[in-house]
């Protein structure tokens, strides 16, 4: 982040009652890891309603067609019934019953702050592999969470946690 701390000091006072402030947050830093928590859900939810940041791969045509209801979505023609076209327009990666967004959640500390989701299929939507019977299945990895199948913060979350730490340090400064 190219934005640095700026603050404008005046005298000796100043100087004093800002140091003050910031040595008094370094003593009590769990408030801005709570805020930290609550940004890292933040962008989780982003990351659902963008289905990615990158992109998601799409969907595979296997798990459409059991989405829309198999053979019972298409006419006796091929065609796709107009339910099964509404459903196809409204269908959503990793969202079909909302049991993985609403297992997300955060804890934080004096000195940590984390978000994780309790699903049992938490793991391989986030870092993708093999699964199913067999383990004959390849997902593709998802991160939901606002960090990479490697571990790094994406992009997004990251500046969202700087400008929080930003924001704590300057009104420790200005008590």
């Amino acid at each position: 982040m190219s934005e640095q701390f700026q603050s404008v000091i005046v005298g000796d006072d100043q100087f004093r009652r800002a140091m003050g402030g910031i040595g008094r947050f370094s003593r009590r830093p769990r408030l801005a890891m709570r805020d930290m928590a609550a940004v890292l859900e933040e962008q989780t939810e982003d990351n659902f309603g963008a289905e990615g940041r990158p992109k998601w791969q799409p969907l595979s045509q296997v798990t459409v067609r059991a989405r829309l209801g198999g053979s019972k979505a298409h006419k006796k023609d091929g065609q796709l019934r107009k339910s099964a076209q509404r459903a196809m327009g409204d269908m959503k990666i990793l969202q079909d019953s909302a049991r993985l967004a609403g297992s997300i959640h955060s804890q934080f500390g004096d000195d940590y702050s984390v978000v994780g989701a309790a699903s049992p299929y938490a793991r391989i939507h986030q870092l993708g592999g093999k699964a199913g019977r067999g383990r004959k299945v390849t997902i593709p990895a998802r991160p939901y969470l606002p960090f990479t199948p490697d571990f790094k913060l994406q992009p997004e979350a990251e500046k969202a946690l700087l400008q929080t730490a930003m924001d704590h340090l300057r009104r420790a400064a200005a008590e």
